[in-house]
C-alpha cells in the first residue's frame, strides 16, 4: 500500500496536521527529545517555529553564505525596435506623412533577465544522521536560493518526504515557495535547516496516515526513500545518507549545490562561473 499527499503550502500542511488525528500508538513527534536530534525540545515549540519562522537559523545561513562564489546579475538580449531613414521595413502612415525616419530598425539592447530555477529537495534522513548534516545541507541550499534571487533569478522550492516499510510507503510533497513569491528567510530556515521539520512534522504526517502504513513502519518510522521530481531542469537533492561528505564543510556544501544547479539548469545566462569545480 502507498499513501501520498500534496500540500499547496507549508501553512496548508500544518493546518492538515492540526486537523487530522493521529492513528499511531507511537507519536514520536510529540515526545521530548534533545535539541541536537529533534531540533526542538517540544512539539509546541516546533509548531511555533514553523508558523512564525526560526530567526536563529540565520546564523547557519550566514556561515553558508560566506562560502558562496560570486554570482553575477544575469544578462540577456532583447530585440529593440527603432526608427531611421533606412531600415528593415517602413511604417506606411509615417512615410505618407513625409516623416524621413519612417523605416523600422531592428537592433538589440541588453537587459536583465530572470532565470527560473526549481529546487526539489527531500527532508528525509535516517535516525543516525547527525543534526549538523541536516543543518549544513539545508543552509547551503537556502544560501544559494537567497543569492540567486538577489541576483535576479526566480526560485521555486518544493519539499518532499517518503518513507518505506516492507511493501508499504507513504510520503508528501509541500510547496514551500513559488517562483513569484518573496523569500521568507526565517520560515525557510526552519523548513530547510531545522531537523524538527523531519523529526517532528514529517513524523507527525506518518502518524496521521493509514493504520496499515504506520503499523508496518512502527516506531522506526520507516526507511528514507527517493521520490523522483516531476519535470525537467529540476535541481534535486535526495534524502541524507551516511557518508555524504559533500555536507561535511560549508565550502564543500556550497560547491556541491552549485554543481547540481549547473547540471540541471546550466549557468543561468552567465550567472554562474562554470570554471570552478566542486
Amino acid at each position: 500500500m502507498e499513501v501520498y499527499k500534496h500540500f499547496a503550502s507549508l501553512p496548508d500542511m500544518i493546518d492538515w496536521l492540526d486537523a487530522t488525528p493521529s492513528v499511531s500508538e507511537y507519536n514520536q513527534s510529540r515526545k521530548l527529545r534533545e535539541n541536537d536530534w529533534g531540533g526542538t525540545e517540544t512539539w509546541e515549540e516546533a509548531q511555533r517555529l514553523v508558523r512564525e519562522g526560526w530567526p536563529e537559523g540565520r546564523a547557519a545561513l550566514a556561515k553558508a553564505i560566506t562560502s558562496l562564489p560570486p554570482i553575477t546579475q544575469a544578462r540577456g538580449r532583447l530585440a529593440a525596435l527603432g526608427f531611421d531613414v533606412a531600415g528593415a521595413y517602413p511604417i506606411v502612415p509615417m512615410a505618407v506623412a513625409g516623416e524621413p525616419a519612417c523605416m523600422v530598425t531592428v537592433g538589440e539592447q541588453e537587459r536583465a533577465t530572470r532565470p527560473y530555477v526549481r529546487f526539489h529537495l527531500s527532508c528525509s534522513a535516517s535516525g543516525g544522521i547527525d543534526a549538523s548534516v541536516i543543518q549544513a545541507r539545508g543552509a547551503a541550499i537556502l544560501a544559494w536560493v537567497d543569492a540567486l534571487e538577489d541576483a535576479g533569478a526566480r526560485c521555486e522550492i518544493m519539499l518532499h518526504f517518503k518513507a518505506v516499510g516492507g511493501s508499504h510507503a507513504c510520503g508528501f510533497t509541500c510547496m514551500l515557495k513559488k517562483a513569484d513569491e518573496p523569500l521568507d528567510i526565517d520560515r525557510m530556515a526552519y523548513a530547510l535547516v531545522n531537523p524538527a521539520m523531519l523529526r517532528r512534522h514529517a513524523f507527525a504526517f506518518l502518524e496521521r496516515t493509514h493504520t496499515t502504513i504506520t503499523t508496518a513502519l512502527k516506531s522506526k518510522y520507516g526507511t528514507p526513500a527517493s521520490m523522483p521530481p516531476e519535470g525537467d531542469n529540476v535541481v534535486c537533492f535526495d534524502h541524507a545518507m551516511f557518508g555524504d561528505a559533500e555536507w561535511s564543510h560549508p565550502a564543500k556544501a556550497s560547491a556541491h549545490v552549485k554543481q547540481a544547479i549547473l547540471k540541471a539548469c546550466g549557468n543561468l545566462n552567465g550567472m554562474l562561473d562554470t570554471d570552478q569545480a566542486a
